[in-house]
This record gives structure tokens, sequence and C-alpha cells, in this order.
């Protein structure tokens, strides 16, 4: 009987947050004031539920299609089934798949997002021509998997990503025959990164820590039949390894004037730092190794700040706008300095740093309208409410495109 208690607990719990449904990638844009590190603080958010895809449990059923003015599209399908909450998104170049159950005193949840892209060239016709490539590939793949662990009778909420991004480029020339390849060049790149961070309600305010640590390192290879023998001997061999850590928290907290209209506060701390890249070459052919001249290494804190508020003026038509900016930042960069370039010795150079007390502030407005089980948010340049924008000059100088993008959903039981 308690099994059953909890469960129908924690159900309710999501499903006392369902009347937020799907917030569109139109919408949160406008409502993080376009810094999504704030993106987290907004429930049912389509656009961190790769972080948290226990989620799903408060937007229910949804398809969602977006489009905006960089040529980007986007999609989404979210379904309850008998055995928990289903999603798929296509975010621009990547697609997610999405789980979450609700158990006897949690919800779980799990995304997997995985995204490729490869293209190539080829052609026999050009061997003649030393300064064109006869054949190259290059592309791209990007896999991350997030764990979710929400405990609503706590009102903790716990995730961890871990993702893999690799890209490549080749290039080669075909000999005289067309059958070997004089040269080659292949370079690849790859970065690993971990990601854990936490949603946990105190008192009525809401609290987000985050840390995560990334590391990438790059190789390209340079290859020819240096010995004319009709075979190929790796000439050069370049290498390069950097890593950076970030960490923060936020601290948030939603004020409901009254049914219509709903205003949030957030702000926060967060840094970053990174090694500075540290590269040697190796040359076969003359048997040297040539390390890098110098090594930047950096750390940066900033404070972000962000205000949004939701304004339901009719069952047809509701605003919202997002304020951003950073209230502080500082900075500091080392740089090592490598003299002989033959040994791997470097010494601090010099440290630069510097501190910044003028905030840009960043601004977004938007508008939805309600038609039925559908909605369409639209994310609206702000230079319309002064100009009027292109309707009303009928000059397209005086502003510029009137949505910077457009999201429908439509929201079922």
């Amino acid at each position: 009987m308690k099994k059953l208690v909890m469960v129908l607990a924690i159900t309710a719990f999501f499903a006392a947050s369902a009347f937020a449904g799907v917030t569109t990638l139109t919408k949160s844009n406008v409502l993080t004031g376009g810094n999504s590190i704030f993106g987290i603080m907004i429930p049912g958010n389509l656009e961190t539920l790769n972080m948290v895809p226990t989620d799903l449990n408060i937007i229910g059923n949804a398809a969602v299609i977006e489009y905006n003015n960089s040529g980007e599209g986007s999609a989404a399908v979210l379904l309850k089934t008998d055995f928990g909450m289903l999603g798929v998104t296509f975010l621009y170049d990547i697609i997610g798949l999405h789980y979450s159950t609700i158990g006897t005193d949690m919800a779980i949840g799990a995304t997997v997002n995985f995204g490729t892209d490869s293209n190539s060239y080829d052609n026999k016709e050009i061997i003649d021509n030393p300064q064109s490539t006869d054949k190259s590939n290059d592309g791209w793949t990007d896999v991350a998997l997030t764990l979710n662990l929400a405990m609503p009778e706590s009102n903790m909420n716990f995730m961890l990503l871990g993702s893999f991004y690799t890209n490549y480029n080749n290039w080669k020339d075909y000999n005289n025959g067309n059958e070997i390849l004089e040269d080659t060049f292949d370079y690849s790149n790859n970065y690993v990164n971990v990601l854990g961070g936490a949603k946990i309600g105190l008192g009525g305010v809401t609290l987000a820590p985050f840390a995560g640590y990334a590391m990438s390192s790059g190789k390209t290879v340079t290859t020819a039949d240096t010995n004319t023998d009709g075979t190929l001997e790796t000439d050069n061999e370049d290498t390069s390894d950097q890593s950076s850590w970030n960490a923060g928290a936020l601290v948030g907290k939603e004020f409901k004037a009254n049914d219509n209209i709903t205003l949030r506060l957030a702000a926060g701390i967060a840094s970053y730092g990174n090694s500075g890249s540290y590269s040697k070459s190796i040359n076969n052919v003359t048997d040297t190794t040539v390390y890098s001249t110098g090594i930047n290494t950096g750390l940066s804190l900033y404070i972000p700040f962000n205000v949004n508020f939701e304004a339901k003026l009719n069952d047809t038509w509701a605003f919202f706008a997002g304020v951003s900016c950073d209230v502080f930042d500082m900075s500091n960069s080392t740089y090592k300095y490598n003299e002989d370039t033959t040994a791997d010795n470097y010494t601090d150079w010099y440290n630069n740093g510097g501190m910044t007390v003028e905030p840009e502030i960043d601004y977004s407005i938007g508008a939805t309208m309600t038609v039925g089980d559908f909605k369409l948010d639209a994310c609206l340049d702000p230079s319309v409410l002064i100009s009027g924008g292109y309707l009303v000059t009928g000059s397209s100088t005086d502003s510029g495109d009137m949505a910077y993008s457009v999201g429908i959903s439509y929201g079922w039981k």
C-alpha cells in the first residue's frame, strides 16, 4: 500500500507541472535572453531535454517543428506509453532518443544523442595539376549519453552526461598511373567531455550546480613515396593535446503575480579554465622533433544574470521576454615560453589579466498564439517595437526579419 501511495504521489508531482507543456527552442532562446546556461532553469525545456530527460514526464505527449532565419530546422515527437515516456528529437543535425519512467520513489531518465556527416571527392582527371587535390574525405561524428535521476519527494534532480566528438579530413593525390597515391594528408581531432549537474529545490529557490571536464587531441600525418619505391612512408606526424574545465552554480526563483503572469529571476557564478594547446611535430625524414614555442593557459570567472517573464493576455495570445548579461567578468592568462623548440622545456613568461564591470545586455521578445491544442511560438525582432518593421515602414533596412525563429507545437493527453 505504501509503495502505491508513493507512485501516486510522484505521478501527481509531474502531473501538477503538466500545464507547462513543452518549451520550444524558440521560446527558450527568448526566455534565457540568448544565454543557454539558464536553459536548465526552465521546466519542460526542449533545449535541455538531453540533460534532463525526466522532464518528459512534465511535457507529456507533444509534437514540435521549428525553423529559424539561419536556415536551421528542428523537430520532436514525445509520447506517453505503457512502459514510460519516449521522445525522439531532431535538433539541427543531432538525433536524440529519450526515455523516462516513474518508479516507486523516483523517476529515471536517459538520453542518447547521435549525429554524423561525411563528404568525399574523387577525380582522376587532374593528376597533372599539383595544386589540386585528387581525392578527399571529411566528416564528423558526435555521440552523447545522459543519465538522469529525479527524486520529487525531496525536490532533487541529478544529471550526468558524457560525450565524444571526432572530426577528420584527408587529402590524397594519384600518381601518373592512377594506381597508387603519391602523397596523403590525414587529420583527425577527438573531443571527450564529461558534465555533471543537479537541480535542487530549497524553500522555493532552485539551486543548479554544475561541473565539467573536457579533453581534446589532434593528429596530422603526412605520407609520401619518399624512397620512390612505390610505397608510402610517414614523413611527418603532428600532435596536439588540450584540456579544459568549467564549474559553477545558478540560483533562481519563480514569482507568480497571478495565474497569467510569471516572473523568473536567476543568477550565478561560473568559471572556465584551459590548459592551452601542447603540440609537437615529428619529422621522420630528418629524424627530428619540434615542440611548440609557447602554451597559453587561461582562467575566467563571471557572474551571469537572467530575468524573464510570461504574460497571458487571453486564451489565444501570450507574450514573453528575456534579458541576460554577465554582470562581472574577470580573466587571467599565463603564457609559457619554450626557448629551445627541440626540447620539451616550458617556463612561465608572463601573465595577463583583466576585469570587466560593463555588462553587455542581450534581450529578446516573443509571442505565443494558441488555437485549440496547437501553439505557435515566435521570437520577434525587438526593433519591430521601435520601427514597426517592414509592414509599417516598407523599408527592409529599418529592421531585420520580424521573426528570428518560429516553433509550432501540438500537445494531447
